[in-house]
């Protein structure tokens, strides 16, 4: 093999590994530099697990919307009212037609969540798109909740209400 086809090669190899090391790298960075964006942005932040999903058309039968009920366990944020909150994300299966977009947010049922979510039209919508639910996942040995990369719910769920009381006396702006 000649030395030119050989550069070539290393040049594609590198070429894709930075294309593959980016986009995760990128991904790390806008979760946690939007905490206090998410916060400032939501009506509501809770923490719940997803109790029904329900696919449909919209009014206009021109798009597919997904309806998300959320059992709150736990409102850092705002007044959740009642025990439950229901989010309406894009996308979903109706009749065997299905819609997806990217980065939106999926859900799956009886996942525990935290949600960052915003009243708009009379519906509550997801903040940030993907960034605007984290899954929640205990811990085998001691049954602590914790979301991964970011630490245990319970000191999630303190910061979110300590940056929410600070945006709201100005302490932090918006």
């Amino acid at each position: 093999m000649n030395s030119l086809t050989q550069s070539c090669r290393v040049l594609l190899l590198c070429a894709v590994l930075v294309a593959i090391a980016v986009p995760a790298h990128g991904q790390s960075k806008t979760a946690a530099m939007n905490t206090e964006q998410l916060t400032a942005q939501s009506d509501v932040v809770v923490a719940g697990k997803v109790a029904g999903l329900v696919s449909e058309w919209n009014a206009k039968h021109d798009r597919i919307q997904t309806r998300v009920t959320v059992s709150v366990d736990q409102s850092m944020k705002g007044n959740a009212a009642g025990s439950a909150i229901t989010v309406l994300v894009p996308g979903g299966e109706v009749d065997g037609v299905g819609e997806w977009y990217s980065h939106s947010v999926s859900f799956q049922n009886n996942e525990d969540v935290v949600l960052f979510a915003k009243q708009e039209s009379g519906h509550y919508r997801v903040v940030g798109g993907e960034a605007g639910k984290l899954s929640v996942q205990r811990d085998e040995k001691t049954g602590a909740k914790f979301i991964p990369h970011m630490g245990s719910l319970e000191e999630f769920s303190k910061n979110i209400v300590r940056i929410s009381k600070a945006q709201s006396s100005g302490q932090i702006k918006n």
